[in-house]
């Protein structure tokens, strides 16, 4: 029988060693990617609802904010922090709701906008619709986030009272 030198072993346990970092390395960046794309800040901070059901939530609880945006879309995160700040400082959660578009995105909007007669369109996101009586009062979107801008808008359409 011959002798299988040491320095094979090693080599064999490096190999070892490697993959199974490579694999465990693969599985955290598969999970962190999906978890990612399925997570946004307000949709965990404000109750969700559906397209369906907007019609009789709006109408038991009114006046109510509809936040629409979509929650796969990594570039709103920024801007949904700070939304999130707003509704924190002034104690408002309970006003707002979330519609996502992530989830056929198109169909959402395009039925959204027959319903509502509006013309909303993915790049018009993250978006504030003041719905009050079923019907909607007035709506607020902005590329660039403005403080000032978001808390004047909601003051003026009564989600935020004044002092």
């Amino acid at each position: 029988m011959k002798k299988v030198p040491l320095k094979n072993y090693f080599i064999l346990l490096f190999i070892l060693v490697i993959t199974v970092v490579v694999v465990l390395g693969a599985r955290e960046f598969y999970y962190s990617r999906t978890e990612k794309q399925y997570t946004s800040i307000m949709n965990d901070f404000i109750t969700e609802v559906k397209l369906e059901d907007l019609d009789d939530y709006t109408l038991e609880n009114s006046p109510a904010v509809i936040f629409i945006s979509n929650k796969k879309d990594s570039s709103l995160e920024t801007q949904e922090k700070q939304y999130k700040d707003v509704l924190i400082e002034y104690d408002i959660k309970h006003l707002f709701v979330y519609l996502d578009t992530s989830v056929e995105e198109e169909d959402i909007l395009t039925k959204f906008n027959q319903k509502y007669n509006m013309k909303i369109s993915n790049i018009d996101l993250p978006k504030l619709v003041v719905v009050d009586g079923g019907k909607i009062v007035d709506e607020y979107s902005t590329l660039d986030f403005n403080q000032a801008e978001v808390v004047n808008f909601l003051m003026e359409n009564g989600v935020i009272e004044r002092d």
